[in-house]
Parts: structure tokens; sequence; C-alpha cells
């Protein structure tokens, strides 16, 4: 939990969508949630999905290789 900072990207799993990849805009350290956001507007983020406990992460995600 101490290595995710705010601005870092994550993997983490959702029952309903699967696998995403997203930004930290804040942490719940008290709690170890994370509030995500999207890097498009009509992605689906923490104001649908709410906080992300960190037992669901993947972890951070330093390389992504863009698919065309």
């Amino acid at each position: 939990q101490k290595y995710i900072s705010p601005g870092d990207l994550v993997a983490f799993n959702t029952a309903e969508y699967g696998l995403l990849i997203k930004r930290v805009d804040h942490i719940d350290r008290q709690q170890g949630r994370y509030f995500v956001l999207g890097t498009n507007d009509l992605s689906v983020d923490s104001r649908q999905l709410g906080l992300i406990d960190h037992e669901d992460l993947y972890g951070k995600v330093i390389w992504h290789i863009k698919q065309r």
C-alpha cells in the first residue's frame, strides 16, 4: 500500500468489468482504499464503482503498451 501514490496507474479486478487500469486520484490510508479515475470522460471509475479495496489491486502499472 505504501508504494502506491496519487497519480499512479493501478490494475485491479472488479466483479462487473473484470481487469481495469485506472489512475489513483486519492487514497483513504486508514481503510486501505483507493479512489480511481479513468483517463476518458466515458470511463467507468470510482464515481460509479466506489472506492477500490487494496485486496483487489494486482499492483502498480509501470509499463503499458497500447495496442492498435
